[in-house]
C-alpha cells in the first residue's frame, strides 16, 4: 500500500474557538501532521496535556489514522475550506481547526 499524504494537512492545526460541539466532544485540540506521515493529536484540559502520537495517510478527502501502540485504522472524512480552515467529520461529529503555525 502506497502511503499519502495531503501537503494542505502539514503543519499545526487548533480547535476554531467558535467549534463548540468539537469542543464538547474532543476538548480543545491541537494536531501537527508531518511529512514523513505522523500525527501528534494533543488533548489539552486544564494542567494536563494527553498526546497521541499517529500515522496517517489520506485517500481522496479521507483521513485514515492508525495508532501503532493499539494498531486500528479510523476513517475521517476531511475537507480544506477555502478560508482555510480544516473541516473533519467523524460520524456523528463535526469539528472544525485553524491553522496554529
Amino acid at each position: 500500500m502506497t502511503e499519502r499524504q495531503d501537503p494542505r494537512l502539514l503543519g499545526l492545526w487548533r480547535t476554531a474557538p467558535e467549534d463548540t460541539d468539537g469542543t464538547r466532544e474532543y476538548g480543545e485540540v491541537t494536531m501537527s501532521f508531518t511529512e514523513d506521515g505522523f500525527l501528534v493529536y494533543s488533548i489539552h484540559s486544564g494542567s494536563v496535556d494527553q498526546e497521541i502520537l499517529l500515522r496517517y495517510r489520506t485517500e481522496g478527502g479521507i483521513l485514515i489514522t492508525d495508532q501503532p501502540s493499539a494498531p486500528r485504522e479510523e476513517r475521517t472524512t476531511y475537507e480544506i475550506t477555502q478560508d482555510g480552515r480544516l473541516e473533519l467529520q467523524h460520524g456523528d461529529t463535526h469539528s472544525t481547526y485553524i491553522r496554529a503555525d
